[in-house]
């Protein structure tokens, strides 16, 4: 196998397996549900309703916790972009010396 055929199989590995994985899932969900007498629709709008209810949490939790994580990079940029000049001043005294 040469190096451009592993990074074809490297680029399509995930979309790959993110489709097998569904089909696999939604082929589950149909078998146990049939087990149970629901119909695929019975489960599909549980899904939705419980989405309905995560991405509700998400909207009311989740922005502001991005909004923290976004102060939180943005420190971390700052130290490091701090610490770097601070290493180029070093190595600038000690060349000069």
């Amino acid at each position: 196998m040469n190096r451009v055929q592993k990074r074809f199989l490297e680029k399509i590995i995930w979309p790959f397996s993110i489709t097998t994985s569904a089909l696999v899932l939604g082929t589950m969900m149909q078998y146990i549900a049939s087990m149970y007498g629901y119909t695929i629709l019975n489960i599909i709008a549980s899904v939705v309703f419980v989405m309905v209810y995560v991405l509700g949490g998400l909207l009311i939790f989740g922005l502001p916790l991005l909004g923290v994580w976004i102060k939180i990079s943005e420190k971390w940029q700052d130290a490091k972009k701090e610490i770097q000049q601070e290493d180029e001043r070093i190595l600038k005294i000690i060349r000069n010396e």
